[in-house]
């Protein structure tokens, strides 16, 4: 090969892409045109999904995090009809969560002897509680964006 990401179908299996051999990617003298295209289409299609898959990571992470300077976040309790389970089947040290062992959405064994209907649970759930105002004003300055409207 060429070496380099993608050059032989590279999928992390040393060049072996779906059975076939590592010879098979490379470009060689007197291939046949429709050969040598689609392995040049196909590595070319990788570096741009590879391409693609970090810079949107790395742009979501920094915007995400960017805008997240911008605001308070807060938890607010939530009530909702479900038959769902809710509860984590570990707690925070590791062992089974005894709420999960009780409950029969949860539990198949506990279902054995009591149904899973549809009950009024509580969650937390993530909310924006305030704006930063002084983050956004030290973005504003820094940026020479004038004021923001609030």
């Amino acid at each position: 090969g060429t070496g380099g990401y993608g050059d032989k179908g590279d999928n992390g299996n040393n060049g072996d892409y779906g059975g076939q051999q590592e010879a098979w990617w490379e470009l060689k003298e007197g291939m046949r045109c429709e050969q040598k295209r689609q392995i040049i289409e196909e590595r070319s299609q990788r570096l741009l999904q590879h391409a693609f898959v970090i810079t949107g990571k790395d742009s979501w992470a920094g915007c995400k995090g960017f805008l997240d300077s911008w605001v308070v976040y807060g938890t607010q309790t939530k009530t909702k009809t479900t038959n769902k389970c809710t509860v984590p089947y570990e707690d925070n040290t590791g062992a089974v969560n005894p709420a999960w062992e009780k409950d029969p959405c949860c539990n198949w064994v506990k279902r054995q002897e009591q149904c899973c209907g549809p009950r009024q649970v509580e969650e937390k759930i993530t909310v924006v509680d305030d704006v930063n105002e002084s983050n956004i004003a030290l973005f504003s300055a820094a940026t020479d964006s004038g004021t923001l409207a609030l």
